[in-house]
């Protein structure tokens, strides 16, 4: 963009698995003490982005003092950033999975299909997205994915270790390195005992053992399907950091 005094060149930092308040609170003395460039921060959908805006003479100048900036901020929230401008949460982990080789397949509850669904949006992703089940009653846990009566009768369906037997039978039954299961309650009542948003997510990577995370969401129905896919997207990514794979 041109005005009389040279450029405006706008980044944008895009944040999940913080809040607004947090992630305000956090860069804090930033925002209070921006002249140029400009840091906004804006919400939507559970992710939360910042708007780095810098005036200068040329492109060149107004991108140095953008990457200075981005510098000092993820020095204090860098390990909840995924992307910048267009990236979202899918696009990011197709990459990676593109990347790093990796195969994924899905057994989901609550969601529904929309974990591959919002997948499915990205090119490219057929090299990666082998397939899944919709699993969403207990007789289609048992009978679909093998999860056995003891574990469902024992733990019930909202629980770490339905989520973590989800993930590890759908790896198991579409051969691929990663297999994810989501279960959980979207609302608006209970279900299982458990509160509306409750939500378990599993993720078995090739031999490590499973891994579970629990989820309490406040949204509607949907906003919850919705923010426990990109909650998986964000762990699953994170995971595949630890492990080495590269980002």
């Amino acid at each position: 963009l041109m005005n009389a005094g040279g450029v405006i060149v706008s980044h944008v930092l895009r944040f999940y698995g913080i809040g607004e308040a947090e992630l305000e609170v956090r860069v804090q003395h930033i925002l209070d003490e921006q002249t140029n460039p400009t840091v906004a921060p804006l919400t939507s959908d559970g992710e939360v982005t910042l708007r780095i805006t810098a005036k200068a003479d040329t492109e060149h100048e107004a991108y140095l003092l953008i990457e200075e900036k981005k510098r000092e901020i993820l020095a204090l929230v860098g390990e909840y950033h995924y992307g910048v401008n267009d990236d979202s949460l899918a696009s990011k982990l197709v990459d990676m999975l593109l990347e790093n080789k990796l195969t994924i397949a899905a057994a989901e509850s609550l969601t529904a299909g929309l974990f591959q669904s919002e997948l499915a949006e990205i090119p490219g992703v057929s090299s990666v997205l082998v397939g899944g089940v919709v699993t969403y009653t207990e007789q289609a846990k048992t009978e679909r994915l093998g999860i056995s009566a003891h574990v469902i009768n024992q733990y019930g369906v909202v629980s770490s270790e339905c989520a973590s037997e989800m993930a590890l039978k759908v790896r198991e039954k579409f051969g691929t390195n990663i297999g994810v299961g989501l279960t959980g309650v979207a609302g608006p009542g209970n279900h299982d005992g458990e509160p509306a948003g409750t939500v378990w997510v599993g993720i078995s990577i090739a031999d490590n053992p499973p891994l579970t995370y629990r989820l309490q969401l406040s949204g509607s129905r949907n906003t919850n399907r919705l923010r426990a896919v990109k909650f998986t997207f964000s762990y699953l990514m994170r995971e595949l950091v630890k492990l080495g794979y590269k980002k």
